[in-house]
């Protein structure tokens, strides 16, 4: 960690840990770069989909954050860039608990690299995460709803349950380009 840079990381309890091929790892990446003006919402892995987000598993039922690259710029202003996973979702709202923050307050070039040990497991059980504590969230939000699509590395997809996902907040006004990969693997 540097001084130029104010981290929050919320790990997860322990768990077994199963072996995996780190070859097997599977990436995605959201950027161009991507250019935020407001408080805005994506999705890194889709859960659900297997088609666009390739998964290990046939069966999958959580996605497993191995490491994150996150890279922005700011012209203006401050933010927060939060990773977490959707635990519940439905027509008008959804809510979000987060592992990873990133806190950028002054106009310059952020890198940040995240890995860690075991990954995050984000397995999700009756709206609860199984393997992540974390009083960080957002309950209710009205950015996360199954009739608004979110952009994602593949279009476009609706937030549910156990989806990877980024909160570019804005703090204050300003513009921020960033872009980010994230290594994940799937589990059953």
């Amino acid at each position: 960690m540097t001084g130029k840079h104010l981290f929050h990381s919320l790990f997860q309890i322990a768990r077994p840990v199963k072996e995996w091929n780190q070859d097997k790892s599977l990436i995605v990446a959201l950027g161009d770069p991507e250019a935020a003006a407001t408080t805005t919402a994506y999705i890194l892995v889709d859960l659900s989909d297997t088609t666009r987000f390739k998964h290990n598993s046939k069966e999958t039922e959580a996605i497993v954050v191995d490491w994150i690259d996150f890279e922005a710029d700011i012209i203006g202003g401050t933010y927060n860039a939060s990773f977490g996973v959707v635990t519940e979702v439905d027509g008008s709202n959804g809510s979000v608990k987060f592992f990873h923050t990133v806190k950028m307050q002054k106009a310059t070039n952020h890198s940040v690299h995240f890995e860690p040990k075991a990954g995050v497991n984000l397995k999700i059980a009756s709206g609860v995460p199984e393997y992540l504590v974390s009083n960080h969230e957002q309950s209710g939000h009205d950015l996360y709803q199954t009739d608004v699509y979110l952009t994602t590395p593949a279009g476009s997809a609706l937030p549910a349950a156990g989806d990877l996902v980024l909160l570019m907040e804005e703090i204050t006004a300003g513009t921020i380009n960033f872009t980010t990969s994230v290594g994940y693997h799937t589990e059953p």
